[in-house]
């Protein structure tokens, strides 16, 4: 059986959210809904906001992982660290082989 606590947990039926839909989505801007077929969660409506708070959280793993993996393959001597003239040097360089202003052209250099 799918269980959800806190206080303000929502659960729609799939059938629901086929004929409801205008009200799911309405009640997901208060709190997530969460979507069960044959009570088995099979997905979630959030809000937003929420979603921004996934997206920012999924991305924060994604670079975990390449960080991770950059790490250990500098730590095997497979790989290099470069310093932050040379990075930013080939991003110039890759920028003005794809026909994007340089940089230094924009006014500022972000550093």
């Amino acid at each position: 059986m799918f269980t959800v606590t806190g206080p303000s947990a929502v659960i729609a039926t799939v059938s629901e959210l086929k004929t409801k839909t205008k009200e799911t989505l309405g009640a997901a801007q208060a709190s997530p809904v969460y979507i069960v077929r044959d009570g088995k969660a099979v997905g979630g409506i959030v809000n937003m906001e929420m979603m921004a708070l996934l997206q920012d959280a999924l991305d924060d793993q994604r670079m975990g992982k390449v960080a991770a993996t950059r790490l250990e393959a500098v730590r095997r001597s497979e790989d290099q660290l470069v310093d932050e003239d040379e990075f930013w040097t080939a991003v110039d360089a890759r920028a003005a082989a794809a026909g994007i202003r340089p940089r230094g052209s924009r006014g500022s250099t972000p550093r």
